[in-house]
């Protein structure tokens, strides 16, 4: 019984060591694989990570050659124009279209398709010819096609593709074998999210804090429409003698440019982009982004005997900076136009803003003032010139700042009376009601040596970025607390500060006109409403209350004392 009992005890022993021995063994030997993650998300396993990275980049390659063969065979088909051709677009289009060459068409259909004027039964013809005279694209290029023209310049423009963003590879233990095809691995990540490519991430922070974000391939991309957008501000030629320092001396008169910067904290880092991002591959492509921004629009008109280029813009509510932004066979506003001829009006909406400090020496011609003799004789109204005006000359040094070409603020550095004017004399009667200021005649509101740096005119509003019509003309370098002066007899109405026009008066002139003097540092003293003004009396001083980016005076005309009666207040000088 002994016997039995050590025997089957040194069996279940054996057994156990056996057991153990299995085990022990078997925990010393995992096998080592690879976790593939995707955004924190388990995906798969594979044998090697070197292997999976390598089928991604020959997969890239592919899409290359893929594209590549996909030009090259549209290139080479000879009816490709014939049946492009036969499309009924609109003039517009066409006039866009018929520039392209024959690879750019098929892309600006496929591209355009939804939007264009074409026909269902034209568009399924064009999807089944395509289809039938190329070969078919791979897979993951076709996944990845959602707007051919951007991606194809995308995949040509980088050296390796990559696995989309998320991807996390984790070298893990295990005691099962079983791990996937890299293959198959590779189908599950690219049907979740798309590849990246290699390239920089730009961002833009303005004052507001507020940040945008920009993807190009290359960072001399971001640079160079930098540079396109500076050119198209100050001036090809002027920039470019900016930027070599080559610049002519200032003899006399003239002007040059101290500083070009961007105004924006910008920052930048490479990375891999997700092709399902707008990437910029070429510096054009980003210049138009950043001057017109996404929603760019534009028009044709036909230019109509008597139009000139201020008129044109002025009906079609753009500024004269904008109109020739858009057609830069223009170089001023001065330039002629011809009936017939079509210009394009597109609104601007920059994205970043470009500064321009310049230094400049002018020679500007300095308002008479008119002084009024009164005759008790004559009626109110009436008026006799007995000595005639003659502007002066005053050699003005200032700096100057402009925001995407247009001045917000002047600084009067030196002012030199090359010629003094000489006064206007004029004999009003006085008669009836000296609160009537004259219809005929009309007094400067600031002291010589102004500049206007804003007319009446559609404008982006350097304070806020809106597109606006500007009610006035904006009066500056006379210098912050210079004189402002009542334009013509009458009785203030309003005397006030607002958000938008600061410190403000409104005159009454009692002829049906009223008149409005904003931005002013303050009063002079003892004026309140119902003060009875008159031609040439100081009722402020030039400040940058309210919405203004410098001293200067905001001045109207109006017809009537609501903002629907604003008209041109220089048509009356």
């Amino acid at each position: 019984m002994k016997r039995i009992l050590m025997l089957v005890l040194v069996g279940f022993l054996g057994a156990m060591l056996f057991i153990f021995s299995f085990g022990y063994s078997k925990a010393k030997n995992p096998y080592s694989f690879y976790q593939v993650y995707l955004d924190g998300k388990n995906i798969g396993m594979i044998n090697s990570k070197r292997e999976l990275e390598n089928y991604i980049n020959n997969q890239g390659k592919q899409i290359r050659k893929n594209v590549l063969k996909y030009n090259e065979k549209i290139e080479s088909i000879d009816t490709v124009d014939e049946y492009l051709n036969s499309i009924s677009l609109s003039e517009d289009e066409m006039n866009t279209f018929n520039t392209l060459s024959k690879l750019d068409k098929v892309k600006y259909v496929i591209k355009n398709k939804d939007t264009l004027k074409i026909s269902q039964v034209k568009l399924e013809q064009f999807d089944f010819y395509i289809k039938n005279h190329l070969e078919k694209l791979s897979e993951v290029d076709i996944k990845n096609m959602k707007d051919y023209a951007d991606l194809n310049a995308i995949y040509l423009s980088a050296e390796t593709i990559y696995t989309p963003n998320g991807i996390d590879i984790k070298k893990v233990y295990t005691y099962k074998n079983e791990t996937e095809k890299v293959s198959d691995l590779y189908a599950k990540i690219i049907s979740e999210k798309n590849c990246t490519i290699a390239g920089y991430k730009f961002t833009i922070k303005g004052k507001d804090e507020k940040e945008k974000t920009i993807y190009v391939t290359d960072n001399k991309i971001f640079s160079s429409a930098i540079d396109t957008l500076a050119e198209i501000f100050v001036g090809t030629k002027e920039y470019t003698a900016y930027k070599e320092n080559n610049q002519n001396d200032i003899v006399d008169t003239g002007s040059i440019i101290e500083s070009v910067y961007v105004d924006e904290d910008i920052t930048y880092k490479a990375t891999n982009i997700s092709t399902s991002e707008k990437i910029y591959t070429n510096s054009d492509d980003l210049a138009k982004y950043l001057l017109y921004g996404d929603e760019y629009s534009e028009t044709k008109v036909k230019v109509e005997d008597g139009d000139s280029i201020s008129s044109i813009a002025f009906n079609n509510q753009i500024s004269v900076n904008e109109f020739l932004i858009s057609n830069d066979e223009y170089t001023s506003e001065d330039n002629l136009l011809y009936a017939g001829k079509e210009v394009t009006i597109a609104q601007i909406n920059p994205q970043v803003n470009v500064v321009v400090e310049t230094h400049s020496v002018s020679d500007v011609e300095s308002n008479y003032n008119t002084i009024e003799q009164h005759d008790s004789n004559m009626i109110q109204g009436d008026e006799v010139v007995t000595q005639e005006g003659e502007k002066g000359i005053d050699r003005i040094t200032q700096s100057i700042k402009s925001v995407n070409g247009q001045v917000n603020y002047v600084q009067v550095n030196q002012r030199e009376t090359l010629k003094a004017p000489t006064a206007k004399i004029v004999t009003v009667g006085s008669k009836v009601i000296p609160t009537v200021g004259s219809t005929k005649s009309w007094g400067w509101p600031t002291a010589p040596g102004y500049t206007i740096t804003s007319g009446f005119e559609y404008r982006i509003n350097p304070v806020d970025g809106s597109h606006e019509l500007h009610s006035g003309i904006d009066i500056a370098g006379t210098g912050y607390g210079s004189p402002v002066y009542v334009t013509n007899n009458g009785t203030i109405t309003k005397m006030s500060y607002a958000y938008n026009y600061g410190n403000h008066i409104f005159v009454d002139h009692g002829n049906g006109f009223y008149t409005v003097y904003a931005h002013m540092s303050g009063f002079v003293s003892g004026l309140h409403v119902g003060s009875v003004v008159e031609r040439g009396q100081q009722i402020g001083y030039v400040g940058a209350t309210g919405y203004a980016t410098g001293p200067h005076l905001h001045y109207e005309i109006r017809t009537c004392e609501r903002y629907a009666c604003i008209t041109n207040p220089l048509k009356y000088y």
